[in-house]
């Protein structure tokens, strides 16, 4: 078994229920307010720990309360976090979440997030990297530091995921250093400049970024599941039918679960399989990483669902 160590994100969040989202200008009532650990980068490291895949965290909190807590949260969860940091200069990161039956909207202050060097995520690597590990990274810390450090990481021989959430620009020397880059539709169209609404144009977004030298792409697509493509094979996947409660981290779920069994040595297909199976039972519960299931629930939803 491989390593999986995540750089990434580690926040705070603060959700609500609402019946329907907010025009511009109005207020509305919501319920069931939710406190919880979250970040991209923690959920997913949460999800690969609960999936039992040996996770290390690389991140920074701030020197508060909440920061605190989040490291132990991660720890409860099984994540290593010997490599999180402090910073005396700037608060834990946090997120605001509105949340509705078929929607969520996102707003993120990155915190400390973004004083994470890239000094620090190479010491994490010459200190802890194998050739063949699995390094997976999200695009809410500096992009600089994201681009050099996947660059590095490639160099060691590690196996590079890249979720580039939120979408920002990546230039061709970047694709490159990527293995597998996993999306979702509103993240293709904002890379590849393509919608992804159909089959073909699915296919072509997966071609544009072949073309571009990335070996592995997954594209999520919410309800209607996802498909991906590799050297030899698209593979499209429907997904699990569940009652959803909460989608805020479907994605990260999804992530986690890739990198859990790349670790594993898994193939593709079951990877895909089970990363399906493992965002599905996400979205049955409330929160992030209070939602991640573990992996005998997964293996049990997939014996439910043959």
């Amino acid at each position: 078994m491989h390593n999986v160590i995540v750089f990434g994100s580690i926040n705070t969040d603060m959700s609500v229920s609402c019946t329907r989202m907010p025009e511009q200008g109005e207020t509305v009532l919501g319920s069931t307010f939710v406190l919880s650990g979250g970040g991209k980068g923690a959920n997913q490291a949460v999800t690969s720990a609960r999936l039992g895949a040996k996770t290390y965290m690389v991140g920074k909190v701030g020197s508060d309360r909440l920061g605190s807590v989040r490291i132990a949260g991660l720890e409860e969860y099984g994540v290593r976090t010997s490599r999180i940091r402090t910073s005396s200069d700037v608060a834990t990161g946090s997120a605001l979440i509105l949340r509705s039956k078929d929607d969520n909207r996102i707003v993120v202050d990155p915190g400390a997030n973004v004083c994470v060097t890239f000094d620090e995520v190479q010491d994490t690597l010459d200190t802890l990297a194998q050739p063949g590990d699995i390094f997976l990274t999200q695009f809410e810390c500096l992009p600089e530091v994201v681009k050099a450090s996947l660059a590095y990481a490639r160099k060691k021989g590690l196996f590079t995921i890249c979720n580039p959430s939120p979408a920002l620009p990546i230039d061709d020397d970047m694709y490159k250093t990527i293995d597998l880059l996993c999306l979702n539709e509103a993240e293709c169209a904002t890379l590849s400049g393509i919608q992804p609404n159909s089959e073909e144009d699915r296919l072509s977004a997966l071609n544009f970024f072949a073309q571009k030298g990335v070996k592995q792409t997954i594209l999520t697509l919410g309800a209607q599941g996802a498909v991906a493509k590799t050297a030899d094979e698209v593979v499209v996947r429907p997904a699990f039918e569940v009652t959803c409660i909460d989608t805020t981290a479907a994605g990260d779920a999804f992530l986690g679960a890739v990198a859990a069994c790349l670790s594993y040595d898994n193939s593709f297909d079951t990877t895909m399989e089970i990363a399906m199976a493992t965002s599905a039972l996400c979205v049955t519960k409330l929160g992030a990483q209070d939602a991640m299931p573990t992996f005998d629930e997964v293996q049990s939803f997939l014996a439910s669902h043959k």
